[in-house]
Order: C-alpha cells, then structure tokens, then sequence
C-alpha cells in the first residue's frame, strides 16, 4: 500500500481531512496509519477526518485500522471524525456497532459547519 494511496489534505491549521484508498484490508495500510496518527499527535490537532468516500472494501482488519487509530487519538484529545462513507461501508458501521462510535458526517463542510 502506497502512501499516496492516502491523500492529506490541511483544512484548518489543526484539522486533517485524510482520504482512504480504496481498499483498507490492514497489511501496509496499518503501517501507514499509524504514521499519520502520530504526525496528527505531534501537530497536536483538534481533529483527523477520514474521507471514506472511494472505500469500496473493509474487512476486519480494516475496521481494527481505524478502531485502533481512533482510541491512540482519543487519549490525546483528537477527534476521529468519518466522512462520507458508502451504504456499503456504513452498513458495516450499523451491524458492528462502530457507528455508536464514531462521528459520521456526510461531507467535511456539514462538520466543519457543525463546529
């Protein structure tokens, strides 16, 4: 997995908006995950948004990925924030419960407005 796969885009001085390749299965994907939630701990950011919006496959692991990076943020004050997921991907979210979780915005804008 490439970590252009993973596209990085600045919205505010402490808010990332991180755009998810296509397929997050674990494997390397992890490795570069774990990197951009520990540049978000160093930035000291308000929030990192997940732009699930190109996912067309999760697996476990996947969801392990993201279950992981959001309670390494958590206990440093960073909002995990999901973007724009699929009904596929948001199905998923509904049947492990995950979307109790985590904050699921359409679209980057409604949370920025929400803000």
């Amino acid at each position: 997995m490439e970590q252009s796969e993973f596209q990085t885009i600045e919205l505010t001085s402490d808010i990332l908006l991180i755009k998810l390749p296509p397929k997050l299965l674990g494997g390397s994907a992890t490795s570069v995950m774990n990197e951009i939630v520990e540049n978000a701990k160093g930035k000291k950011l308000k929030a990192l948004l997940l732009d699930l919006s190109n996912v067309e496959v999760i697996n476990s692991l996947g969801l392990g990925m993201i279950v992981a990076a959001y309670t390494s943020l958590k206990k440093n004050s960073i909002a995990l924030i999901l973007i724009s997921p699929s009904d596929k991907v948001l199905n998923l979210l509904k049947i492990t419960h995950l979307d109790t979780i985590f904050k699921i915005y359409n679209s980057a804008d409604e949370y920025l407005s929400a803000l």
